[in-house]
C-alpha cells in the first residue's frame, strides 16, 4: 500500500513512545538465520528497572526458551544488526496523530467528520465509511480502506 510506511512515521512522530524499547516493542535482527527474525522486548532487566538492558525473545510469550539479555544501546545502534520496529500502533496513537483535526471516532469505531462552528453545541458531524476494528487494536490489521482513509488525512 502506497504511503503506509509514511503513515506509520506520522503516527510514531505524534507518539514517540511507540518506538521505545519497552514491553511489546518489536525488533528485527536482519543479519541472522533464519533471515529477518523478529524479537520482542519482554522487560527491562534488574531491580528498579535497569534502564540500560532489556530481555528479548524471538519466540511467543510463555514458551520455555530463555530470553536474551542485551544492551539498549546495541539495539539502538543504527550501524548494527538490529532495526527497532516499535510496538503495534493502536487507536489511541492514531487519535493522538489526528490531534485537533476535524475528525473523531464514535463508540462503534466509525470515524466521523465534524463540520461547522468550533462551538460544540452548534456542531454537526457526519459518519464516514471507515471504521477501526475495535476487536483488533492494531493498525497493521485494519482494513485497507481504513488505512487508506488515515493516509489521506494524515500523510501530507
Amino acid at each position: 500500500m502506497k504511503n503506509y510506511d509514511k503513515l506509520k512515521q506520522v503516527i510514531q512522530k505524534a507518539n514517540p513512545e511507540i518506538m521505545e524499547l519497552k514491553f511489546g516493542c518489536e525488533i528485527l535482527r536482519y543479519k541472522e538465520e533464519p533471515k529477518d527474525r523478529k524479537y520482542k522486548v519482554i522487560t527491562d532487566i534488574g531491580f528498579a528497572a535497569n534502564k540500560e538492558k532489556v530481555w528479548i525473545n524471538s519466540v511467543p510469550f510463555g514458551s520455555m526458551s530463555l530470553p536474551t539479555e542485551i544492551l539498549k544501546s546495541e539495539l539502538a545502534d543504527k550501524t548494527g544488526d538490529w532495526i527497532i520496529l516499535g510496538r503495534p500502533i493502536r487507536l489511541a496513537d492514531v487519535l493522538l496523530a489526528i490531534g485537533n483535526m476535524d475528525f473523531g471516532i464514535n463508540s462503534k469505531g466509525v470515524f466521523i467528520v465534524y463540520q461547522g462552528s468550533n462551538d460544540l453545541s452548534h456542531r454537526d458531524f457526519s459518519q464516514t465509511d471507515y471504521a477501526w476494528n475495535l476487536k483488533d487494536n492494531n493498525l497493521d490489521n485494519q482494513s485497507e480502506a481504513t488505512k487508506q482513509f488515515l493516509i489521506d488525512i494524515l500523510v501530507k
